[in-house]
């Protein structure tokens, strides 16, 4: 029955200080949602708490990612293979790269390569092949990781993307 006294301070630990950060978590949360509506081919539903909804175009396709993708990293096997991410070689991207376009979402595509450039977490929101997605902000989500995932969503809409 101890460990219920630890489990239960850190859950009164939670309510004292978790409210105060709400705020902030739900500014941080309207930043992102501005920045990704802003981008062509998503459509984002205006957030009322840190969680924030968007759609991807049905235009953008998992499979005409997997193809670029595929392609530019044989071009370029050690370069950086997102124009703007230099650091973003084939190594960190080979789980996106191991795609089956016909066994993935573009949902679920979309999400690994966010997570690959900035290590952010999005998730597919609804079942099967949806386009809707989901993110939330929470306190350890900096004004720093907005931009960089919000960078992160322009590059995979690109590479989703028939350019």
């Amino acid at each position: 029955m101890r460990q219920v006294g630890v489990i239960a301070a850190a859950g009164l630990i939670a309510l004292r200080e978790g409210a105060k950060k709400l705020p902030s978590d739900h500014s941080r949360a309207r930043t992102l949602a501005r920045g990704l509506a802003a981008i062509p081919g998503l459509r984002v539903d205006a957030p009322t708490t840190n969680i924030i909804v968007f759609d991807l175009a049905p235009s953008l396709s998992a499979g005409h990612f997997v193809a670029r993708a595929q392609a530019a990293a044989a071009q370029a096997p050690t370069a950086g293979s997102v124009p703007g991410f230099p650091e973003a070689c084939p190594a960190r991207m080979q789980e996106a790269l191991a795609l089956d376009p016909a066994a993935i979402s573009t949902a679920s595509a979309f999400c690994k390569i966010v997570e690959a450039l900035s290590r952010a977490r999005m998730a597919p929101y609804g079942s099967g092949q949806s386009n809707r997605m989901r993110a939330v902000v929470h306190h350890q989500v900096t004004e720093d990781d907005v931009e960089l995932i919000l960078k992160s969503a322009a590059a995979a809409v690109a590479l989703l993307g028939a350019l």
